[in-house]
């Protein structure tokens, strides 16, 4: 069970208000999650819901069930109904989404770790900020992921997703849409010295209709390392830092559209108790 509120505010954009316009967006929800175990079977059940302003009320529910037919085997399978924060323009709408995925993750080869995820997304009132239009859209795909076990405090993964969007009311495929995704990462965990850290990169391969749009080129690199200080009962404090985006790469799907954010750092102190 929990609670969350969010409050955002921007100003609008001067090329289309003279005057200009302050949009603001708030955000409360509240949910309930819970975890059932019956012999072989984890059943997890979830409810929330969120008042928005501007675009108004939300129920999420969600339901997932998992099975471990031998003790190296789980298989899985997701439903849930979810939303996407409205962007920041007058006229804003909320997209929708039902999904619903099955897949399994299995341990049977030696030091590693495998998943395999089928996913079918359906998706309403979705806003196309450059052809000023709101589109009904389906996303299916698949996504692989694998982790090897610790050798020496360190260990290595990877993943891979394929995805096809199209228009659900004209059949057509979308353009500008990250057909492919490749993840790898390097991590490490020494629990004796308190000190981890982790190298992870993205890459995306567009689909556009204009070759200069699409920039497929760049891996973004993230560098993420956290040292525990002190530590005494139920309490500690730790340092971390974070690199986003080392290289400061681009992965942009429009000259004059969204971009992804360039190089930017960050650092401070954890405290748990």
């Amino acid at each position: 069970m929990g609670a969350d509120y969010d409050h955002v505010e921007t100003d609008s954009d001067p090329t289309i208000f003279s005057e200009g316009v302050k949009l603001t967006s708030d955000k409360y929800g509240v949910f309930v999650d819970d975890n059932l175990s019956i012999g072989d079977f984890s059943v997890t059940p979830g409810i929330r819901f969120d008042r928005m302003r501007p675009v108004g009320d939300f129920f999420s529910p969600s339901l997932g069930v998992a099975w471990n037919p031998t003790d190296k085997i789980t298989l899985r399978t997701y439903a849930a109904r979810g939303y996407s924060l409205p962007t920041l323009t007058v006229g804003a709408t909320q997209a929708t989404v039902t999904t619903v995925q099955a897949g399994v993750e299995t341990t049977y080869i030696p030091w590693l770790w495998i998943k395999t995820t089928f996913f079918w997304n359906q998706l309403s009132d979705v806003q196309n900020v450059n052809e000023g239009t709101i589109e009904k859209q389906k996303i299916l795909g698949v996504e692989v992921e694998a982790k090897t076990v610790p050798i020496f405090n360190t260990s290595l993964s990877a993943g891979y997703t394929f995805m096809e969007g199209k228009n659900r009311e004209t059949g057509e495929e979308l353009i500008r849409f990250p057909r492919q995704l490749v993840k790898f990462g390097i991590h490490y965990n020494d629990v004796q010295h308190s000190l981890r850290g982790a190298l992870l990169g993205r890459y995306a391969c567009g689909n556009s209709q204009f070759s200069t749009n699409a920039r497929s080129s760049a891996m973004l690199l993230d560098l993420n390392l956290a040292k525990k200080v002190f530590s005494r009962r139920d309490i500690a404090f730790e340092l971390f830092f974070n690199a986003h985006n080392i290289f400061n790469g681009a992965q942009d799907t429009l000259d004059n559209g969204f971009k992804n954010a360039r190089r930017w750092f960050e650092g401070g102190i954890r405290f748990d108790f």
